[in-house]
């Protein structure tokens, strides 16, 4: 028999597993809704106008990635902007150093259709031409969040289930 203890201890990791989960699960549908949503958006042809690099902070590292900005027209109104997709406002390459990433950008095949001047697709939403993507849809990031908020939340209540049934 357990002590009283062992089933709190039980029943706060249980409540722990399904908060956690709930929220990464709601964070995850919150991050994939507009991104699903844009795969249906319209486009126009833009134009890169800048570029600029963008430093990611992680906990050991630093990396950096091109960020470029274009700009585009609809309905004879300009707009300007800077979100690649909805996972990031990057470019998806990524370089340990700031000069490793801006030699590729002016030498790597990569990215020469990424130049300011060159034009490029931009998906609108139609509700809100300001807001734009130059990727659109859903990407790893949403659908991770989302997996693992459905499988902390699946465990926490497999575990709830669990203590409950042998109280």
């Amino acid at each position: 028999m357990k002590s009283k203890w062992q089933r709190a201890f039980q029943e706060t990791i249980s409540r722990l597993l399904c908060t956690g989960g709930l929220t990464l699960l709601l964070l995850g549908v919150w991050l994939l809704i507009p991104a699903m949503n844009s795969s249906s958006w319209p486009s126009v042809e833009g134009t890169l106008i800048t570029q600029r690099t963008a430093t990611e902070y992680q906990s050991k590292s630093t990396s950096y990635a091109v960020a470029v900005t274009y700009q585009y027209q609809v309905e004879k109104t300009s707009y300007q902007n800077d979100v690649y997709s909805h996972a990031s406002n990057a470019l998806p390459t990524t370089y340990l150093s700031r000069e490793e990433m801006l030699s590729a950008y002016q030498n790597d095949p990569v990215f020469a259709e990424w130049q300011i001047g060159k034009p490029v697709k931009v998906y609108y939403d139609p509700q809100d031409p300001g807001q734009s993507v130059l990727h659109p849809g859903s990407s790893g990031l949403a659908w991770g969040v989302t997996f693992l908020g459905a499988c902390l939340l699946g465990l926490g209540l497999n575990e709830w289930r669990r203590v409950r049934k042998t109280a």
